[in-house]
């Protein structure tokens, strides 16, 4: 019996750098188009899925190297997780600025489960600019506000031997199906449990600020409603964008008027034709369905609302360190009030413009 036999691809020959891969990064810090310098980078150069995912990685492999030089510019230096981990065993790394040891003001930066180190999106790399797709704009502003800054690492919790580092789900196929569980870290629940209890507890904390994206959020709130005896003295606000929990996901009642009185969430804009051009400035203008309030980033894709907020989310920050402490929840908190920040209320979204180490005995 005849059959054809089966053609054996040859590999991609793919350039190593932004110029051969017809890219350039243009004083507005844009990638764009060598030959048609007003187009953004494409994925779609051929009709082969394999060759469109080889290219992309190679183009995203020189942002990336891009990104990390400009962290590192600013102060941001890697740090194995789990703490004394040698290279050869299983660990993650996280992002620390240098002055995490003296700084006893901080901000903790959880970005979404998928993302690679220090990058908020690739679409946000590729269509906005580098310095908002990255971390960049949040280091230069958390630094211009004084905190020192610790970035989490959810994304890269599959670490491969053979490569002696942890990598995203998806790039470990190029190395076989073998990794290796991260002791303590082995999901971005644990991650951030293990961040906050052995990097941000330890060290000198007295006021911490939490910016967490997508499934981060739903991390940050079940972990702070589970322990909020051991932070209701340390956390001054929460950032979240595009939350993932709801208002019944809290039991802590303490914690629940913590979230009416110190959290805003921001969520991508419900409507591409109609929105507001009005700023807001009150932030305690209504609770949403979140048990806290939510504003709208006037964006159109989910991972662009750090980007599209993050000015509005250090003013809050701001807002909230110059107010102090609130009243405790335990001097006094009516029925009614605590009723309303169970979070049985419909959500409103509000549009808004917007421009596009460690030593220590911990706090026992």
């Amino acid at each position: 019996m005849f059959r054809k036999k089966p053609k054996v691809r040859e590999p991609f020959i793919i350039p190593s750098s932004l110029a051969e891969l017809g890219l350039r990064v243009t004083p507005n810090d844009e990638l764009r188009r060598i030959k048609n310098p007003e187009l953004p980078y494409e994925y779609f150069q051929r009709n082969d899925f394999g060759y469109n995912e080889a290219h992309k990685v190679a183009v995203m492999k020189c942002v990336y190297d891009i990104v990390d030089e400009r962290l590192q510019k600013l102060g941001m230096e890697r740090l194995r997780i789990p703490l004394g981990t040698k290279e050869d065993e299983p660990h993650t790394e996280i992002l620390v600025s240098s002055d995490l040891r003296t700084n006893a003001k901080r901000v903790v930066v959880f970005m979404p489960d998928g993302s690679r180190l220090g990058v908020w999106g690739d679409r946000v790399l590729t269509t906005w600019t580098l310095h908002a797709g990255s971390m960049e704009d949040s280091v230069r502003r958390a630094q211009e506000a004084r905190y020192s800054v610790v970035i989490c690492n959810a994304g890269e919790l599959f670490y491969v031997p053979s490569q002696k580092r942890a990598m995203r789900l998806f790039e470990t196929r190029s190395f076989g199906s073998r990794t290796e569980t991260i002791p303590g870290n082995a999901t971005p629940q644990e991650h951030f449990r293990y961040v906050m209890e052995e990097v941000i507890k330890p060290a000198p904390a007295a006021k911490v600020v939490v910016l967490a994206h997508l499934f981060g959020t739903e991390c940050a709130v079940s972990y702070f409603d589970a322990n909020w005896n051991d932070w209701a003295d340390h956390l001054t606000a929460l950032g979240l964008a595009k939350t993932q929990h709801t208002a019944a996901d809290t039991n802590n009642k303490a914690f629940r008027w913590f979230m009416a009185n110190r959290a805003v969430n921001y969520e991508q804009a419900l409507d591409d034709q109609d929105s507001s051009t009005e700023k807001v400035s009150n932030y305690a203008a209504g609770k949403a369905g979140f048990g806290c309030v939510t504003f709208s980033a006037e964006c159109r894709f989910m991972d662009e609302v750090v980007a599209a907020a993050l000015p509005f989310y250090f003013e809050f920050f701001e807002k909230m360190e110059k107010e102090g402490a609130l009243t405790s929840y335990e001097a006094g908190e009516s029925e009614e009030e605590e009723d309303e920040i169970s979070g049985e209320v419909d959500v409103e979204v509000e549009e808004v413009a917007v421009d596009s180490g460690l030593g220590g005995s911990g706090w026992e």
